[in-house]
């Protein structure tokens, strides 16, 4: 049964890569830092990639460097994206078995009776720019991002996110009523 398996796996894997040869690069592998190589090179973006793993905060993380890469003037534009799969069977046995699971409905986010986590997942893709780039180029501004703050204190997730909060409204002069998203991970 073993030797009829192996031929089905690369029966697919011969037609898969067919169909989408850009699957394989030069060495035959397929890593996030090799798709994150792949982006740049098929778009001609004449620059650097980076792949980044932190785990559930790779998105947050990723939003960060990239801004702080704008804020330093080595790049002037910045393709940031970031991806989430978590809800496949293997993910919700393991979320189950450490009792990460929400036990009734889900409630707000940081609620009193909030009793677990509701899995998700998804992905982004965003351009990013400095402001007065995106107005001089006459680009199409969705959202402007006045800060980022990441911080990570295991041992008091409620002083961490106060930290983090006071942190981004310090240093982008805004107050609790600008605040249109707070994006939070907690564990």
């Amino acid at each position: 049964i073993g030797d009829e398996a192996g031929k089905i796996v690369q029966s697919y894997e011969d037609e898969l890569l067919q169909r989408m040869p850009a699957l394989v690069d030069e060495t035959g592998s397929f890593t996030s830092s090799t798709l994150a190589s792949r982006i740049t090179k098929t778009f001609n973006l004449k620059g650097g990639a980076l792949a980044m793993d932190a785990g559930d905060s790779t998105g947050l993380v990723t939003l960060s460097t990239s801004i702080d890469v704008l804020r330093s003037g080595d790049c002037d534009v910045m393709l940031c994206a970031a991806g989430q799969r978590c809800m496949d069977l293997p993910a919700f046995n393991r979320l189950s078995a450490n009792g990460f699971l929400a036990k009734a409905s889900p409630e707000p986010a940081f609620g009193q009776s909030c009793d677990g986590i509701v899995p998700g997942e998804g992905t982004c893709v965003l351009v990013l720019k400095r402001l007065s780039d995106a107005v001089r180029d006459g680009d199409d501004v969705r959202a402007v991002i006045r800060d980022v703050s990441v911080v990570t204190e295991t041992h008091n997730p409620s002083a961490a996110l106060q930290h983090s909060a006071e942190t981004a409204m310090r240093r982008s002069g805004t107050s609790p009523e600008d605040i249109v998203l707070v994006e939070s991970r907690g564990g």
